[in-house]
């Protein structure tokens, strides 16, 4: 058995769907090897339509305890309410490593149950007004 894994920081993961007209973002995405070994990296894929790997060049052997930065990737989203993982796919000499990549939308979901209706319409909604960042807020 073979201890370790290959790392990527979650700020490099994290794709922001934006707002229409969408724009194409590249980002390297930088991999550590955790591993005791060092690790060979032969193929990168991802099968989402939304993302793109460019400019690779593999084979490449990442040391143990270094970092590879020869990996981009390209994403453009096609809608605004995104919100889902898909996988960066690496296969390797250790093993096939799969690492998520999040999209989200930003947008904030909330449930609240038993809440009178404060509108005509009948919407319920909850007016907190502004609150300081250390100042807590209840409504019963």
């Amino acid at each position: 058995i073979l201890h370790g894994a290959l790392v990527a920081k979650p700020q490099h993961t994290l794709f922001a769907t934006g707002v229409s007209p969408f724009q194409t973002i590249t980002r390297d995405i930088p991999i550590t090897n955790k591993f005791s070994v060092p690790v060979s990296i032969y193929s990168v894929e991802i099968d989402d339509a939304n993302f793109e790997v460019t400019d690779i060049q593999v084979p490449y052997t990442i040391p143990s305890g270094q970092t590879w930065n020869g990996l981009k990737i390209k994403f453009r989203a096609n809608t605004t309410g995104l919100l889902f993982t898909t996988y960066l796919v690496i296969s390797t000499n250790a093993s096939v490593i799969r690492i998520p990549l999040r999209c989200y939308h930003g947008n904030l979901q909330y449930a609240v149950n038993n809440l009178p209706s404060d509108k005509s319409n009948g919407d319920k909604e909850v007016a907190f007004g502004v609150i300081g960042l250390q100042q807590q807020y209840t409504r019963t």
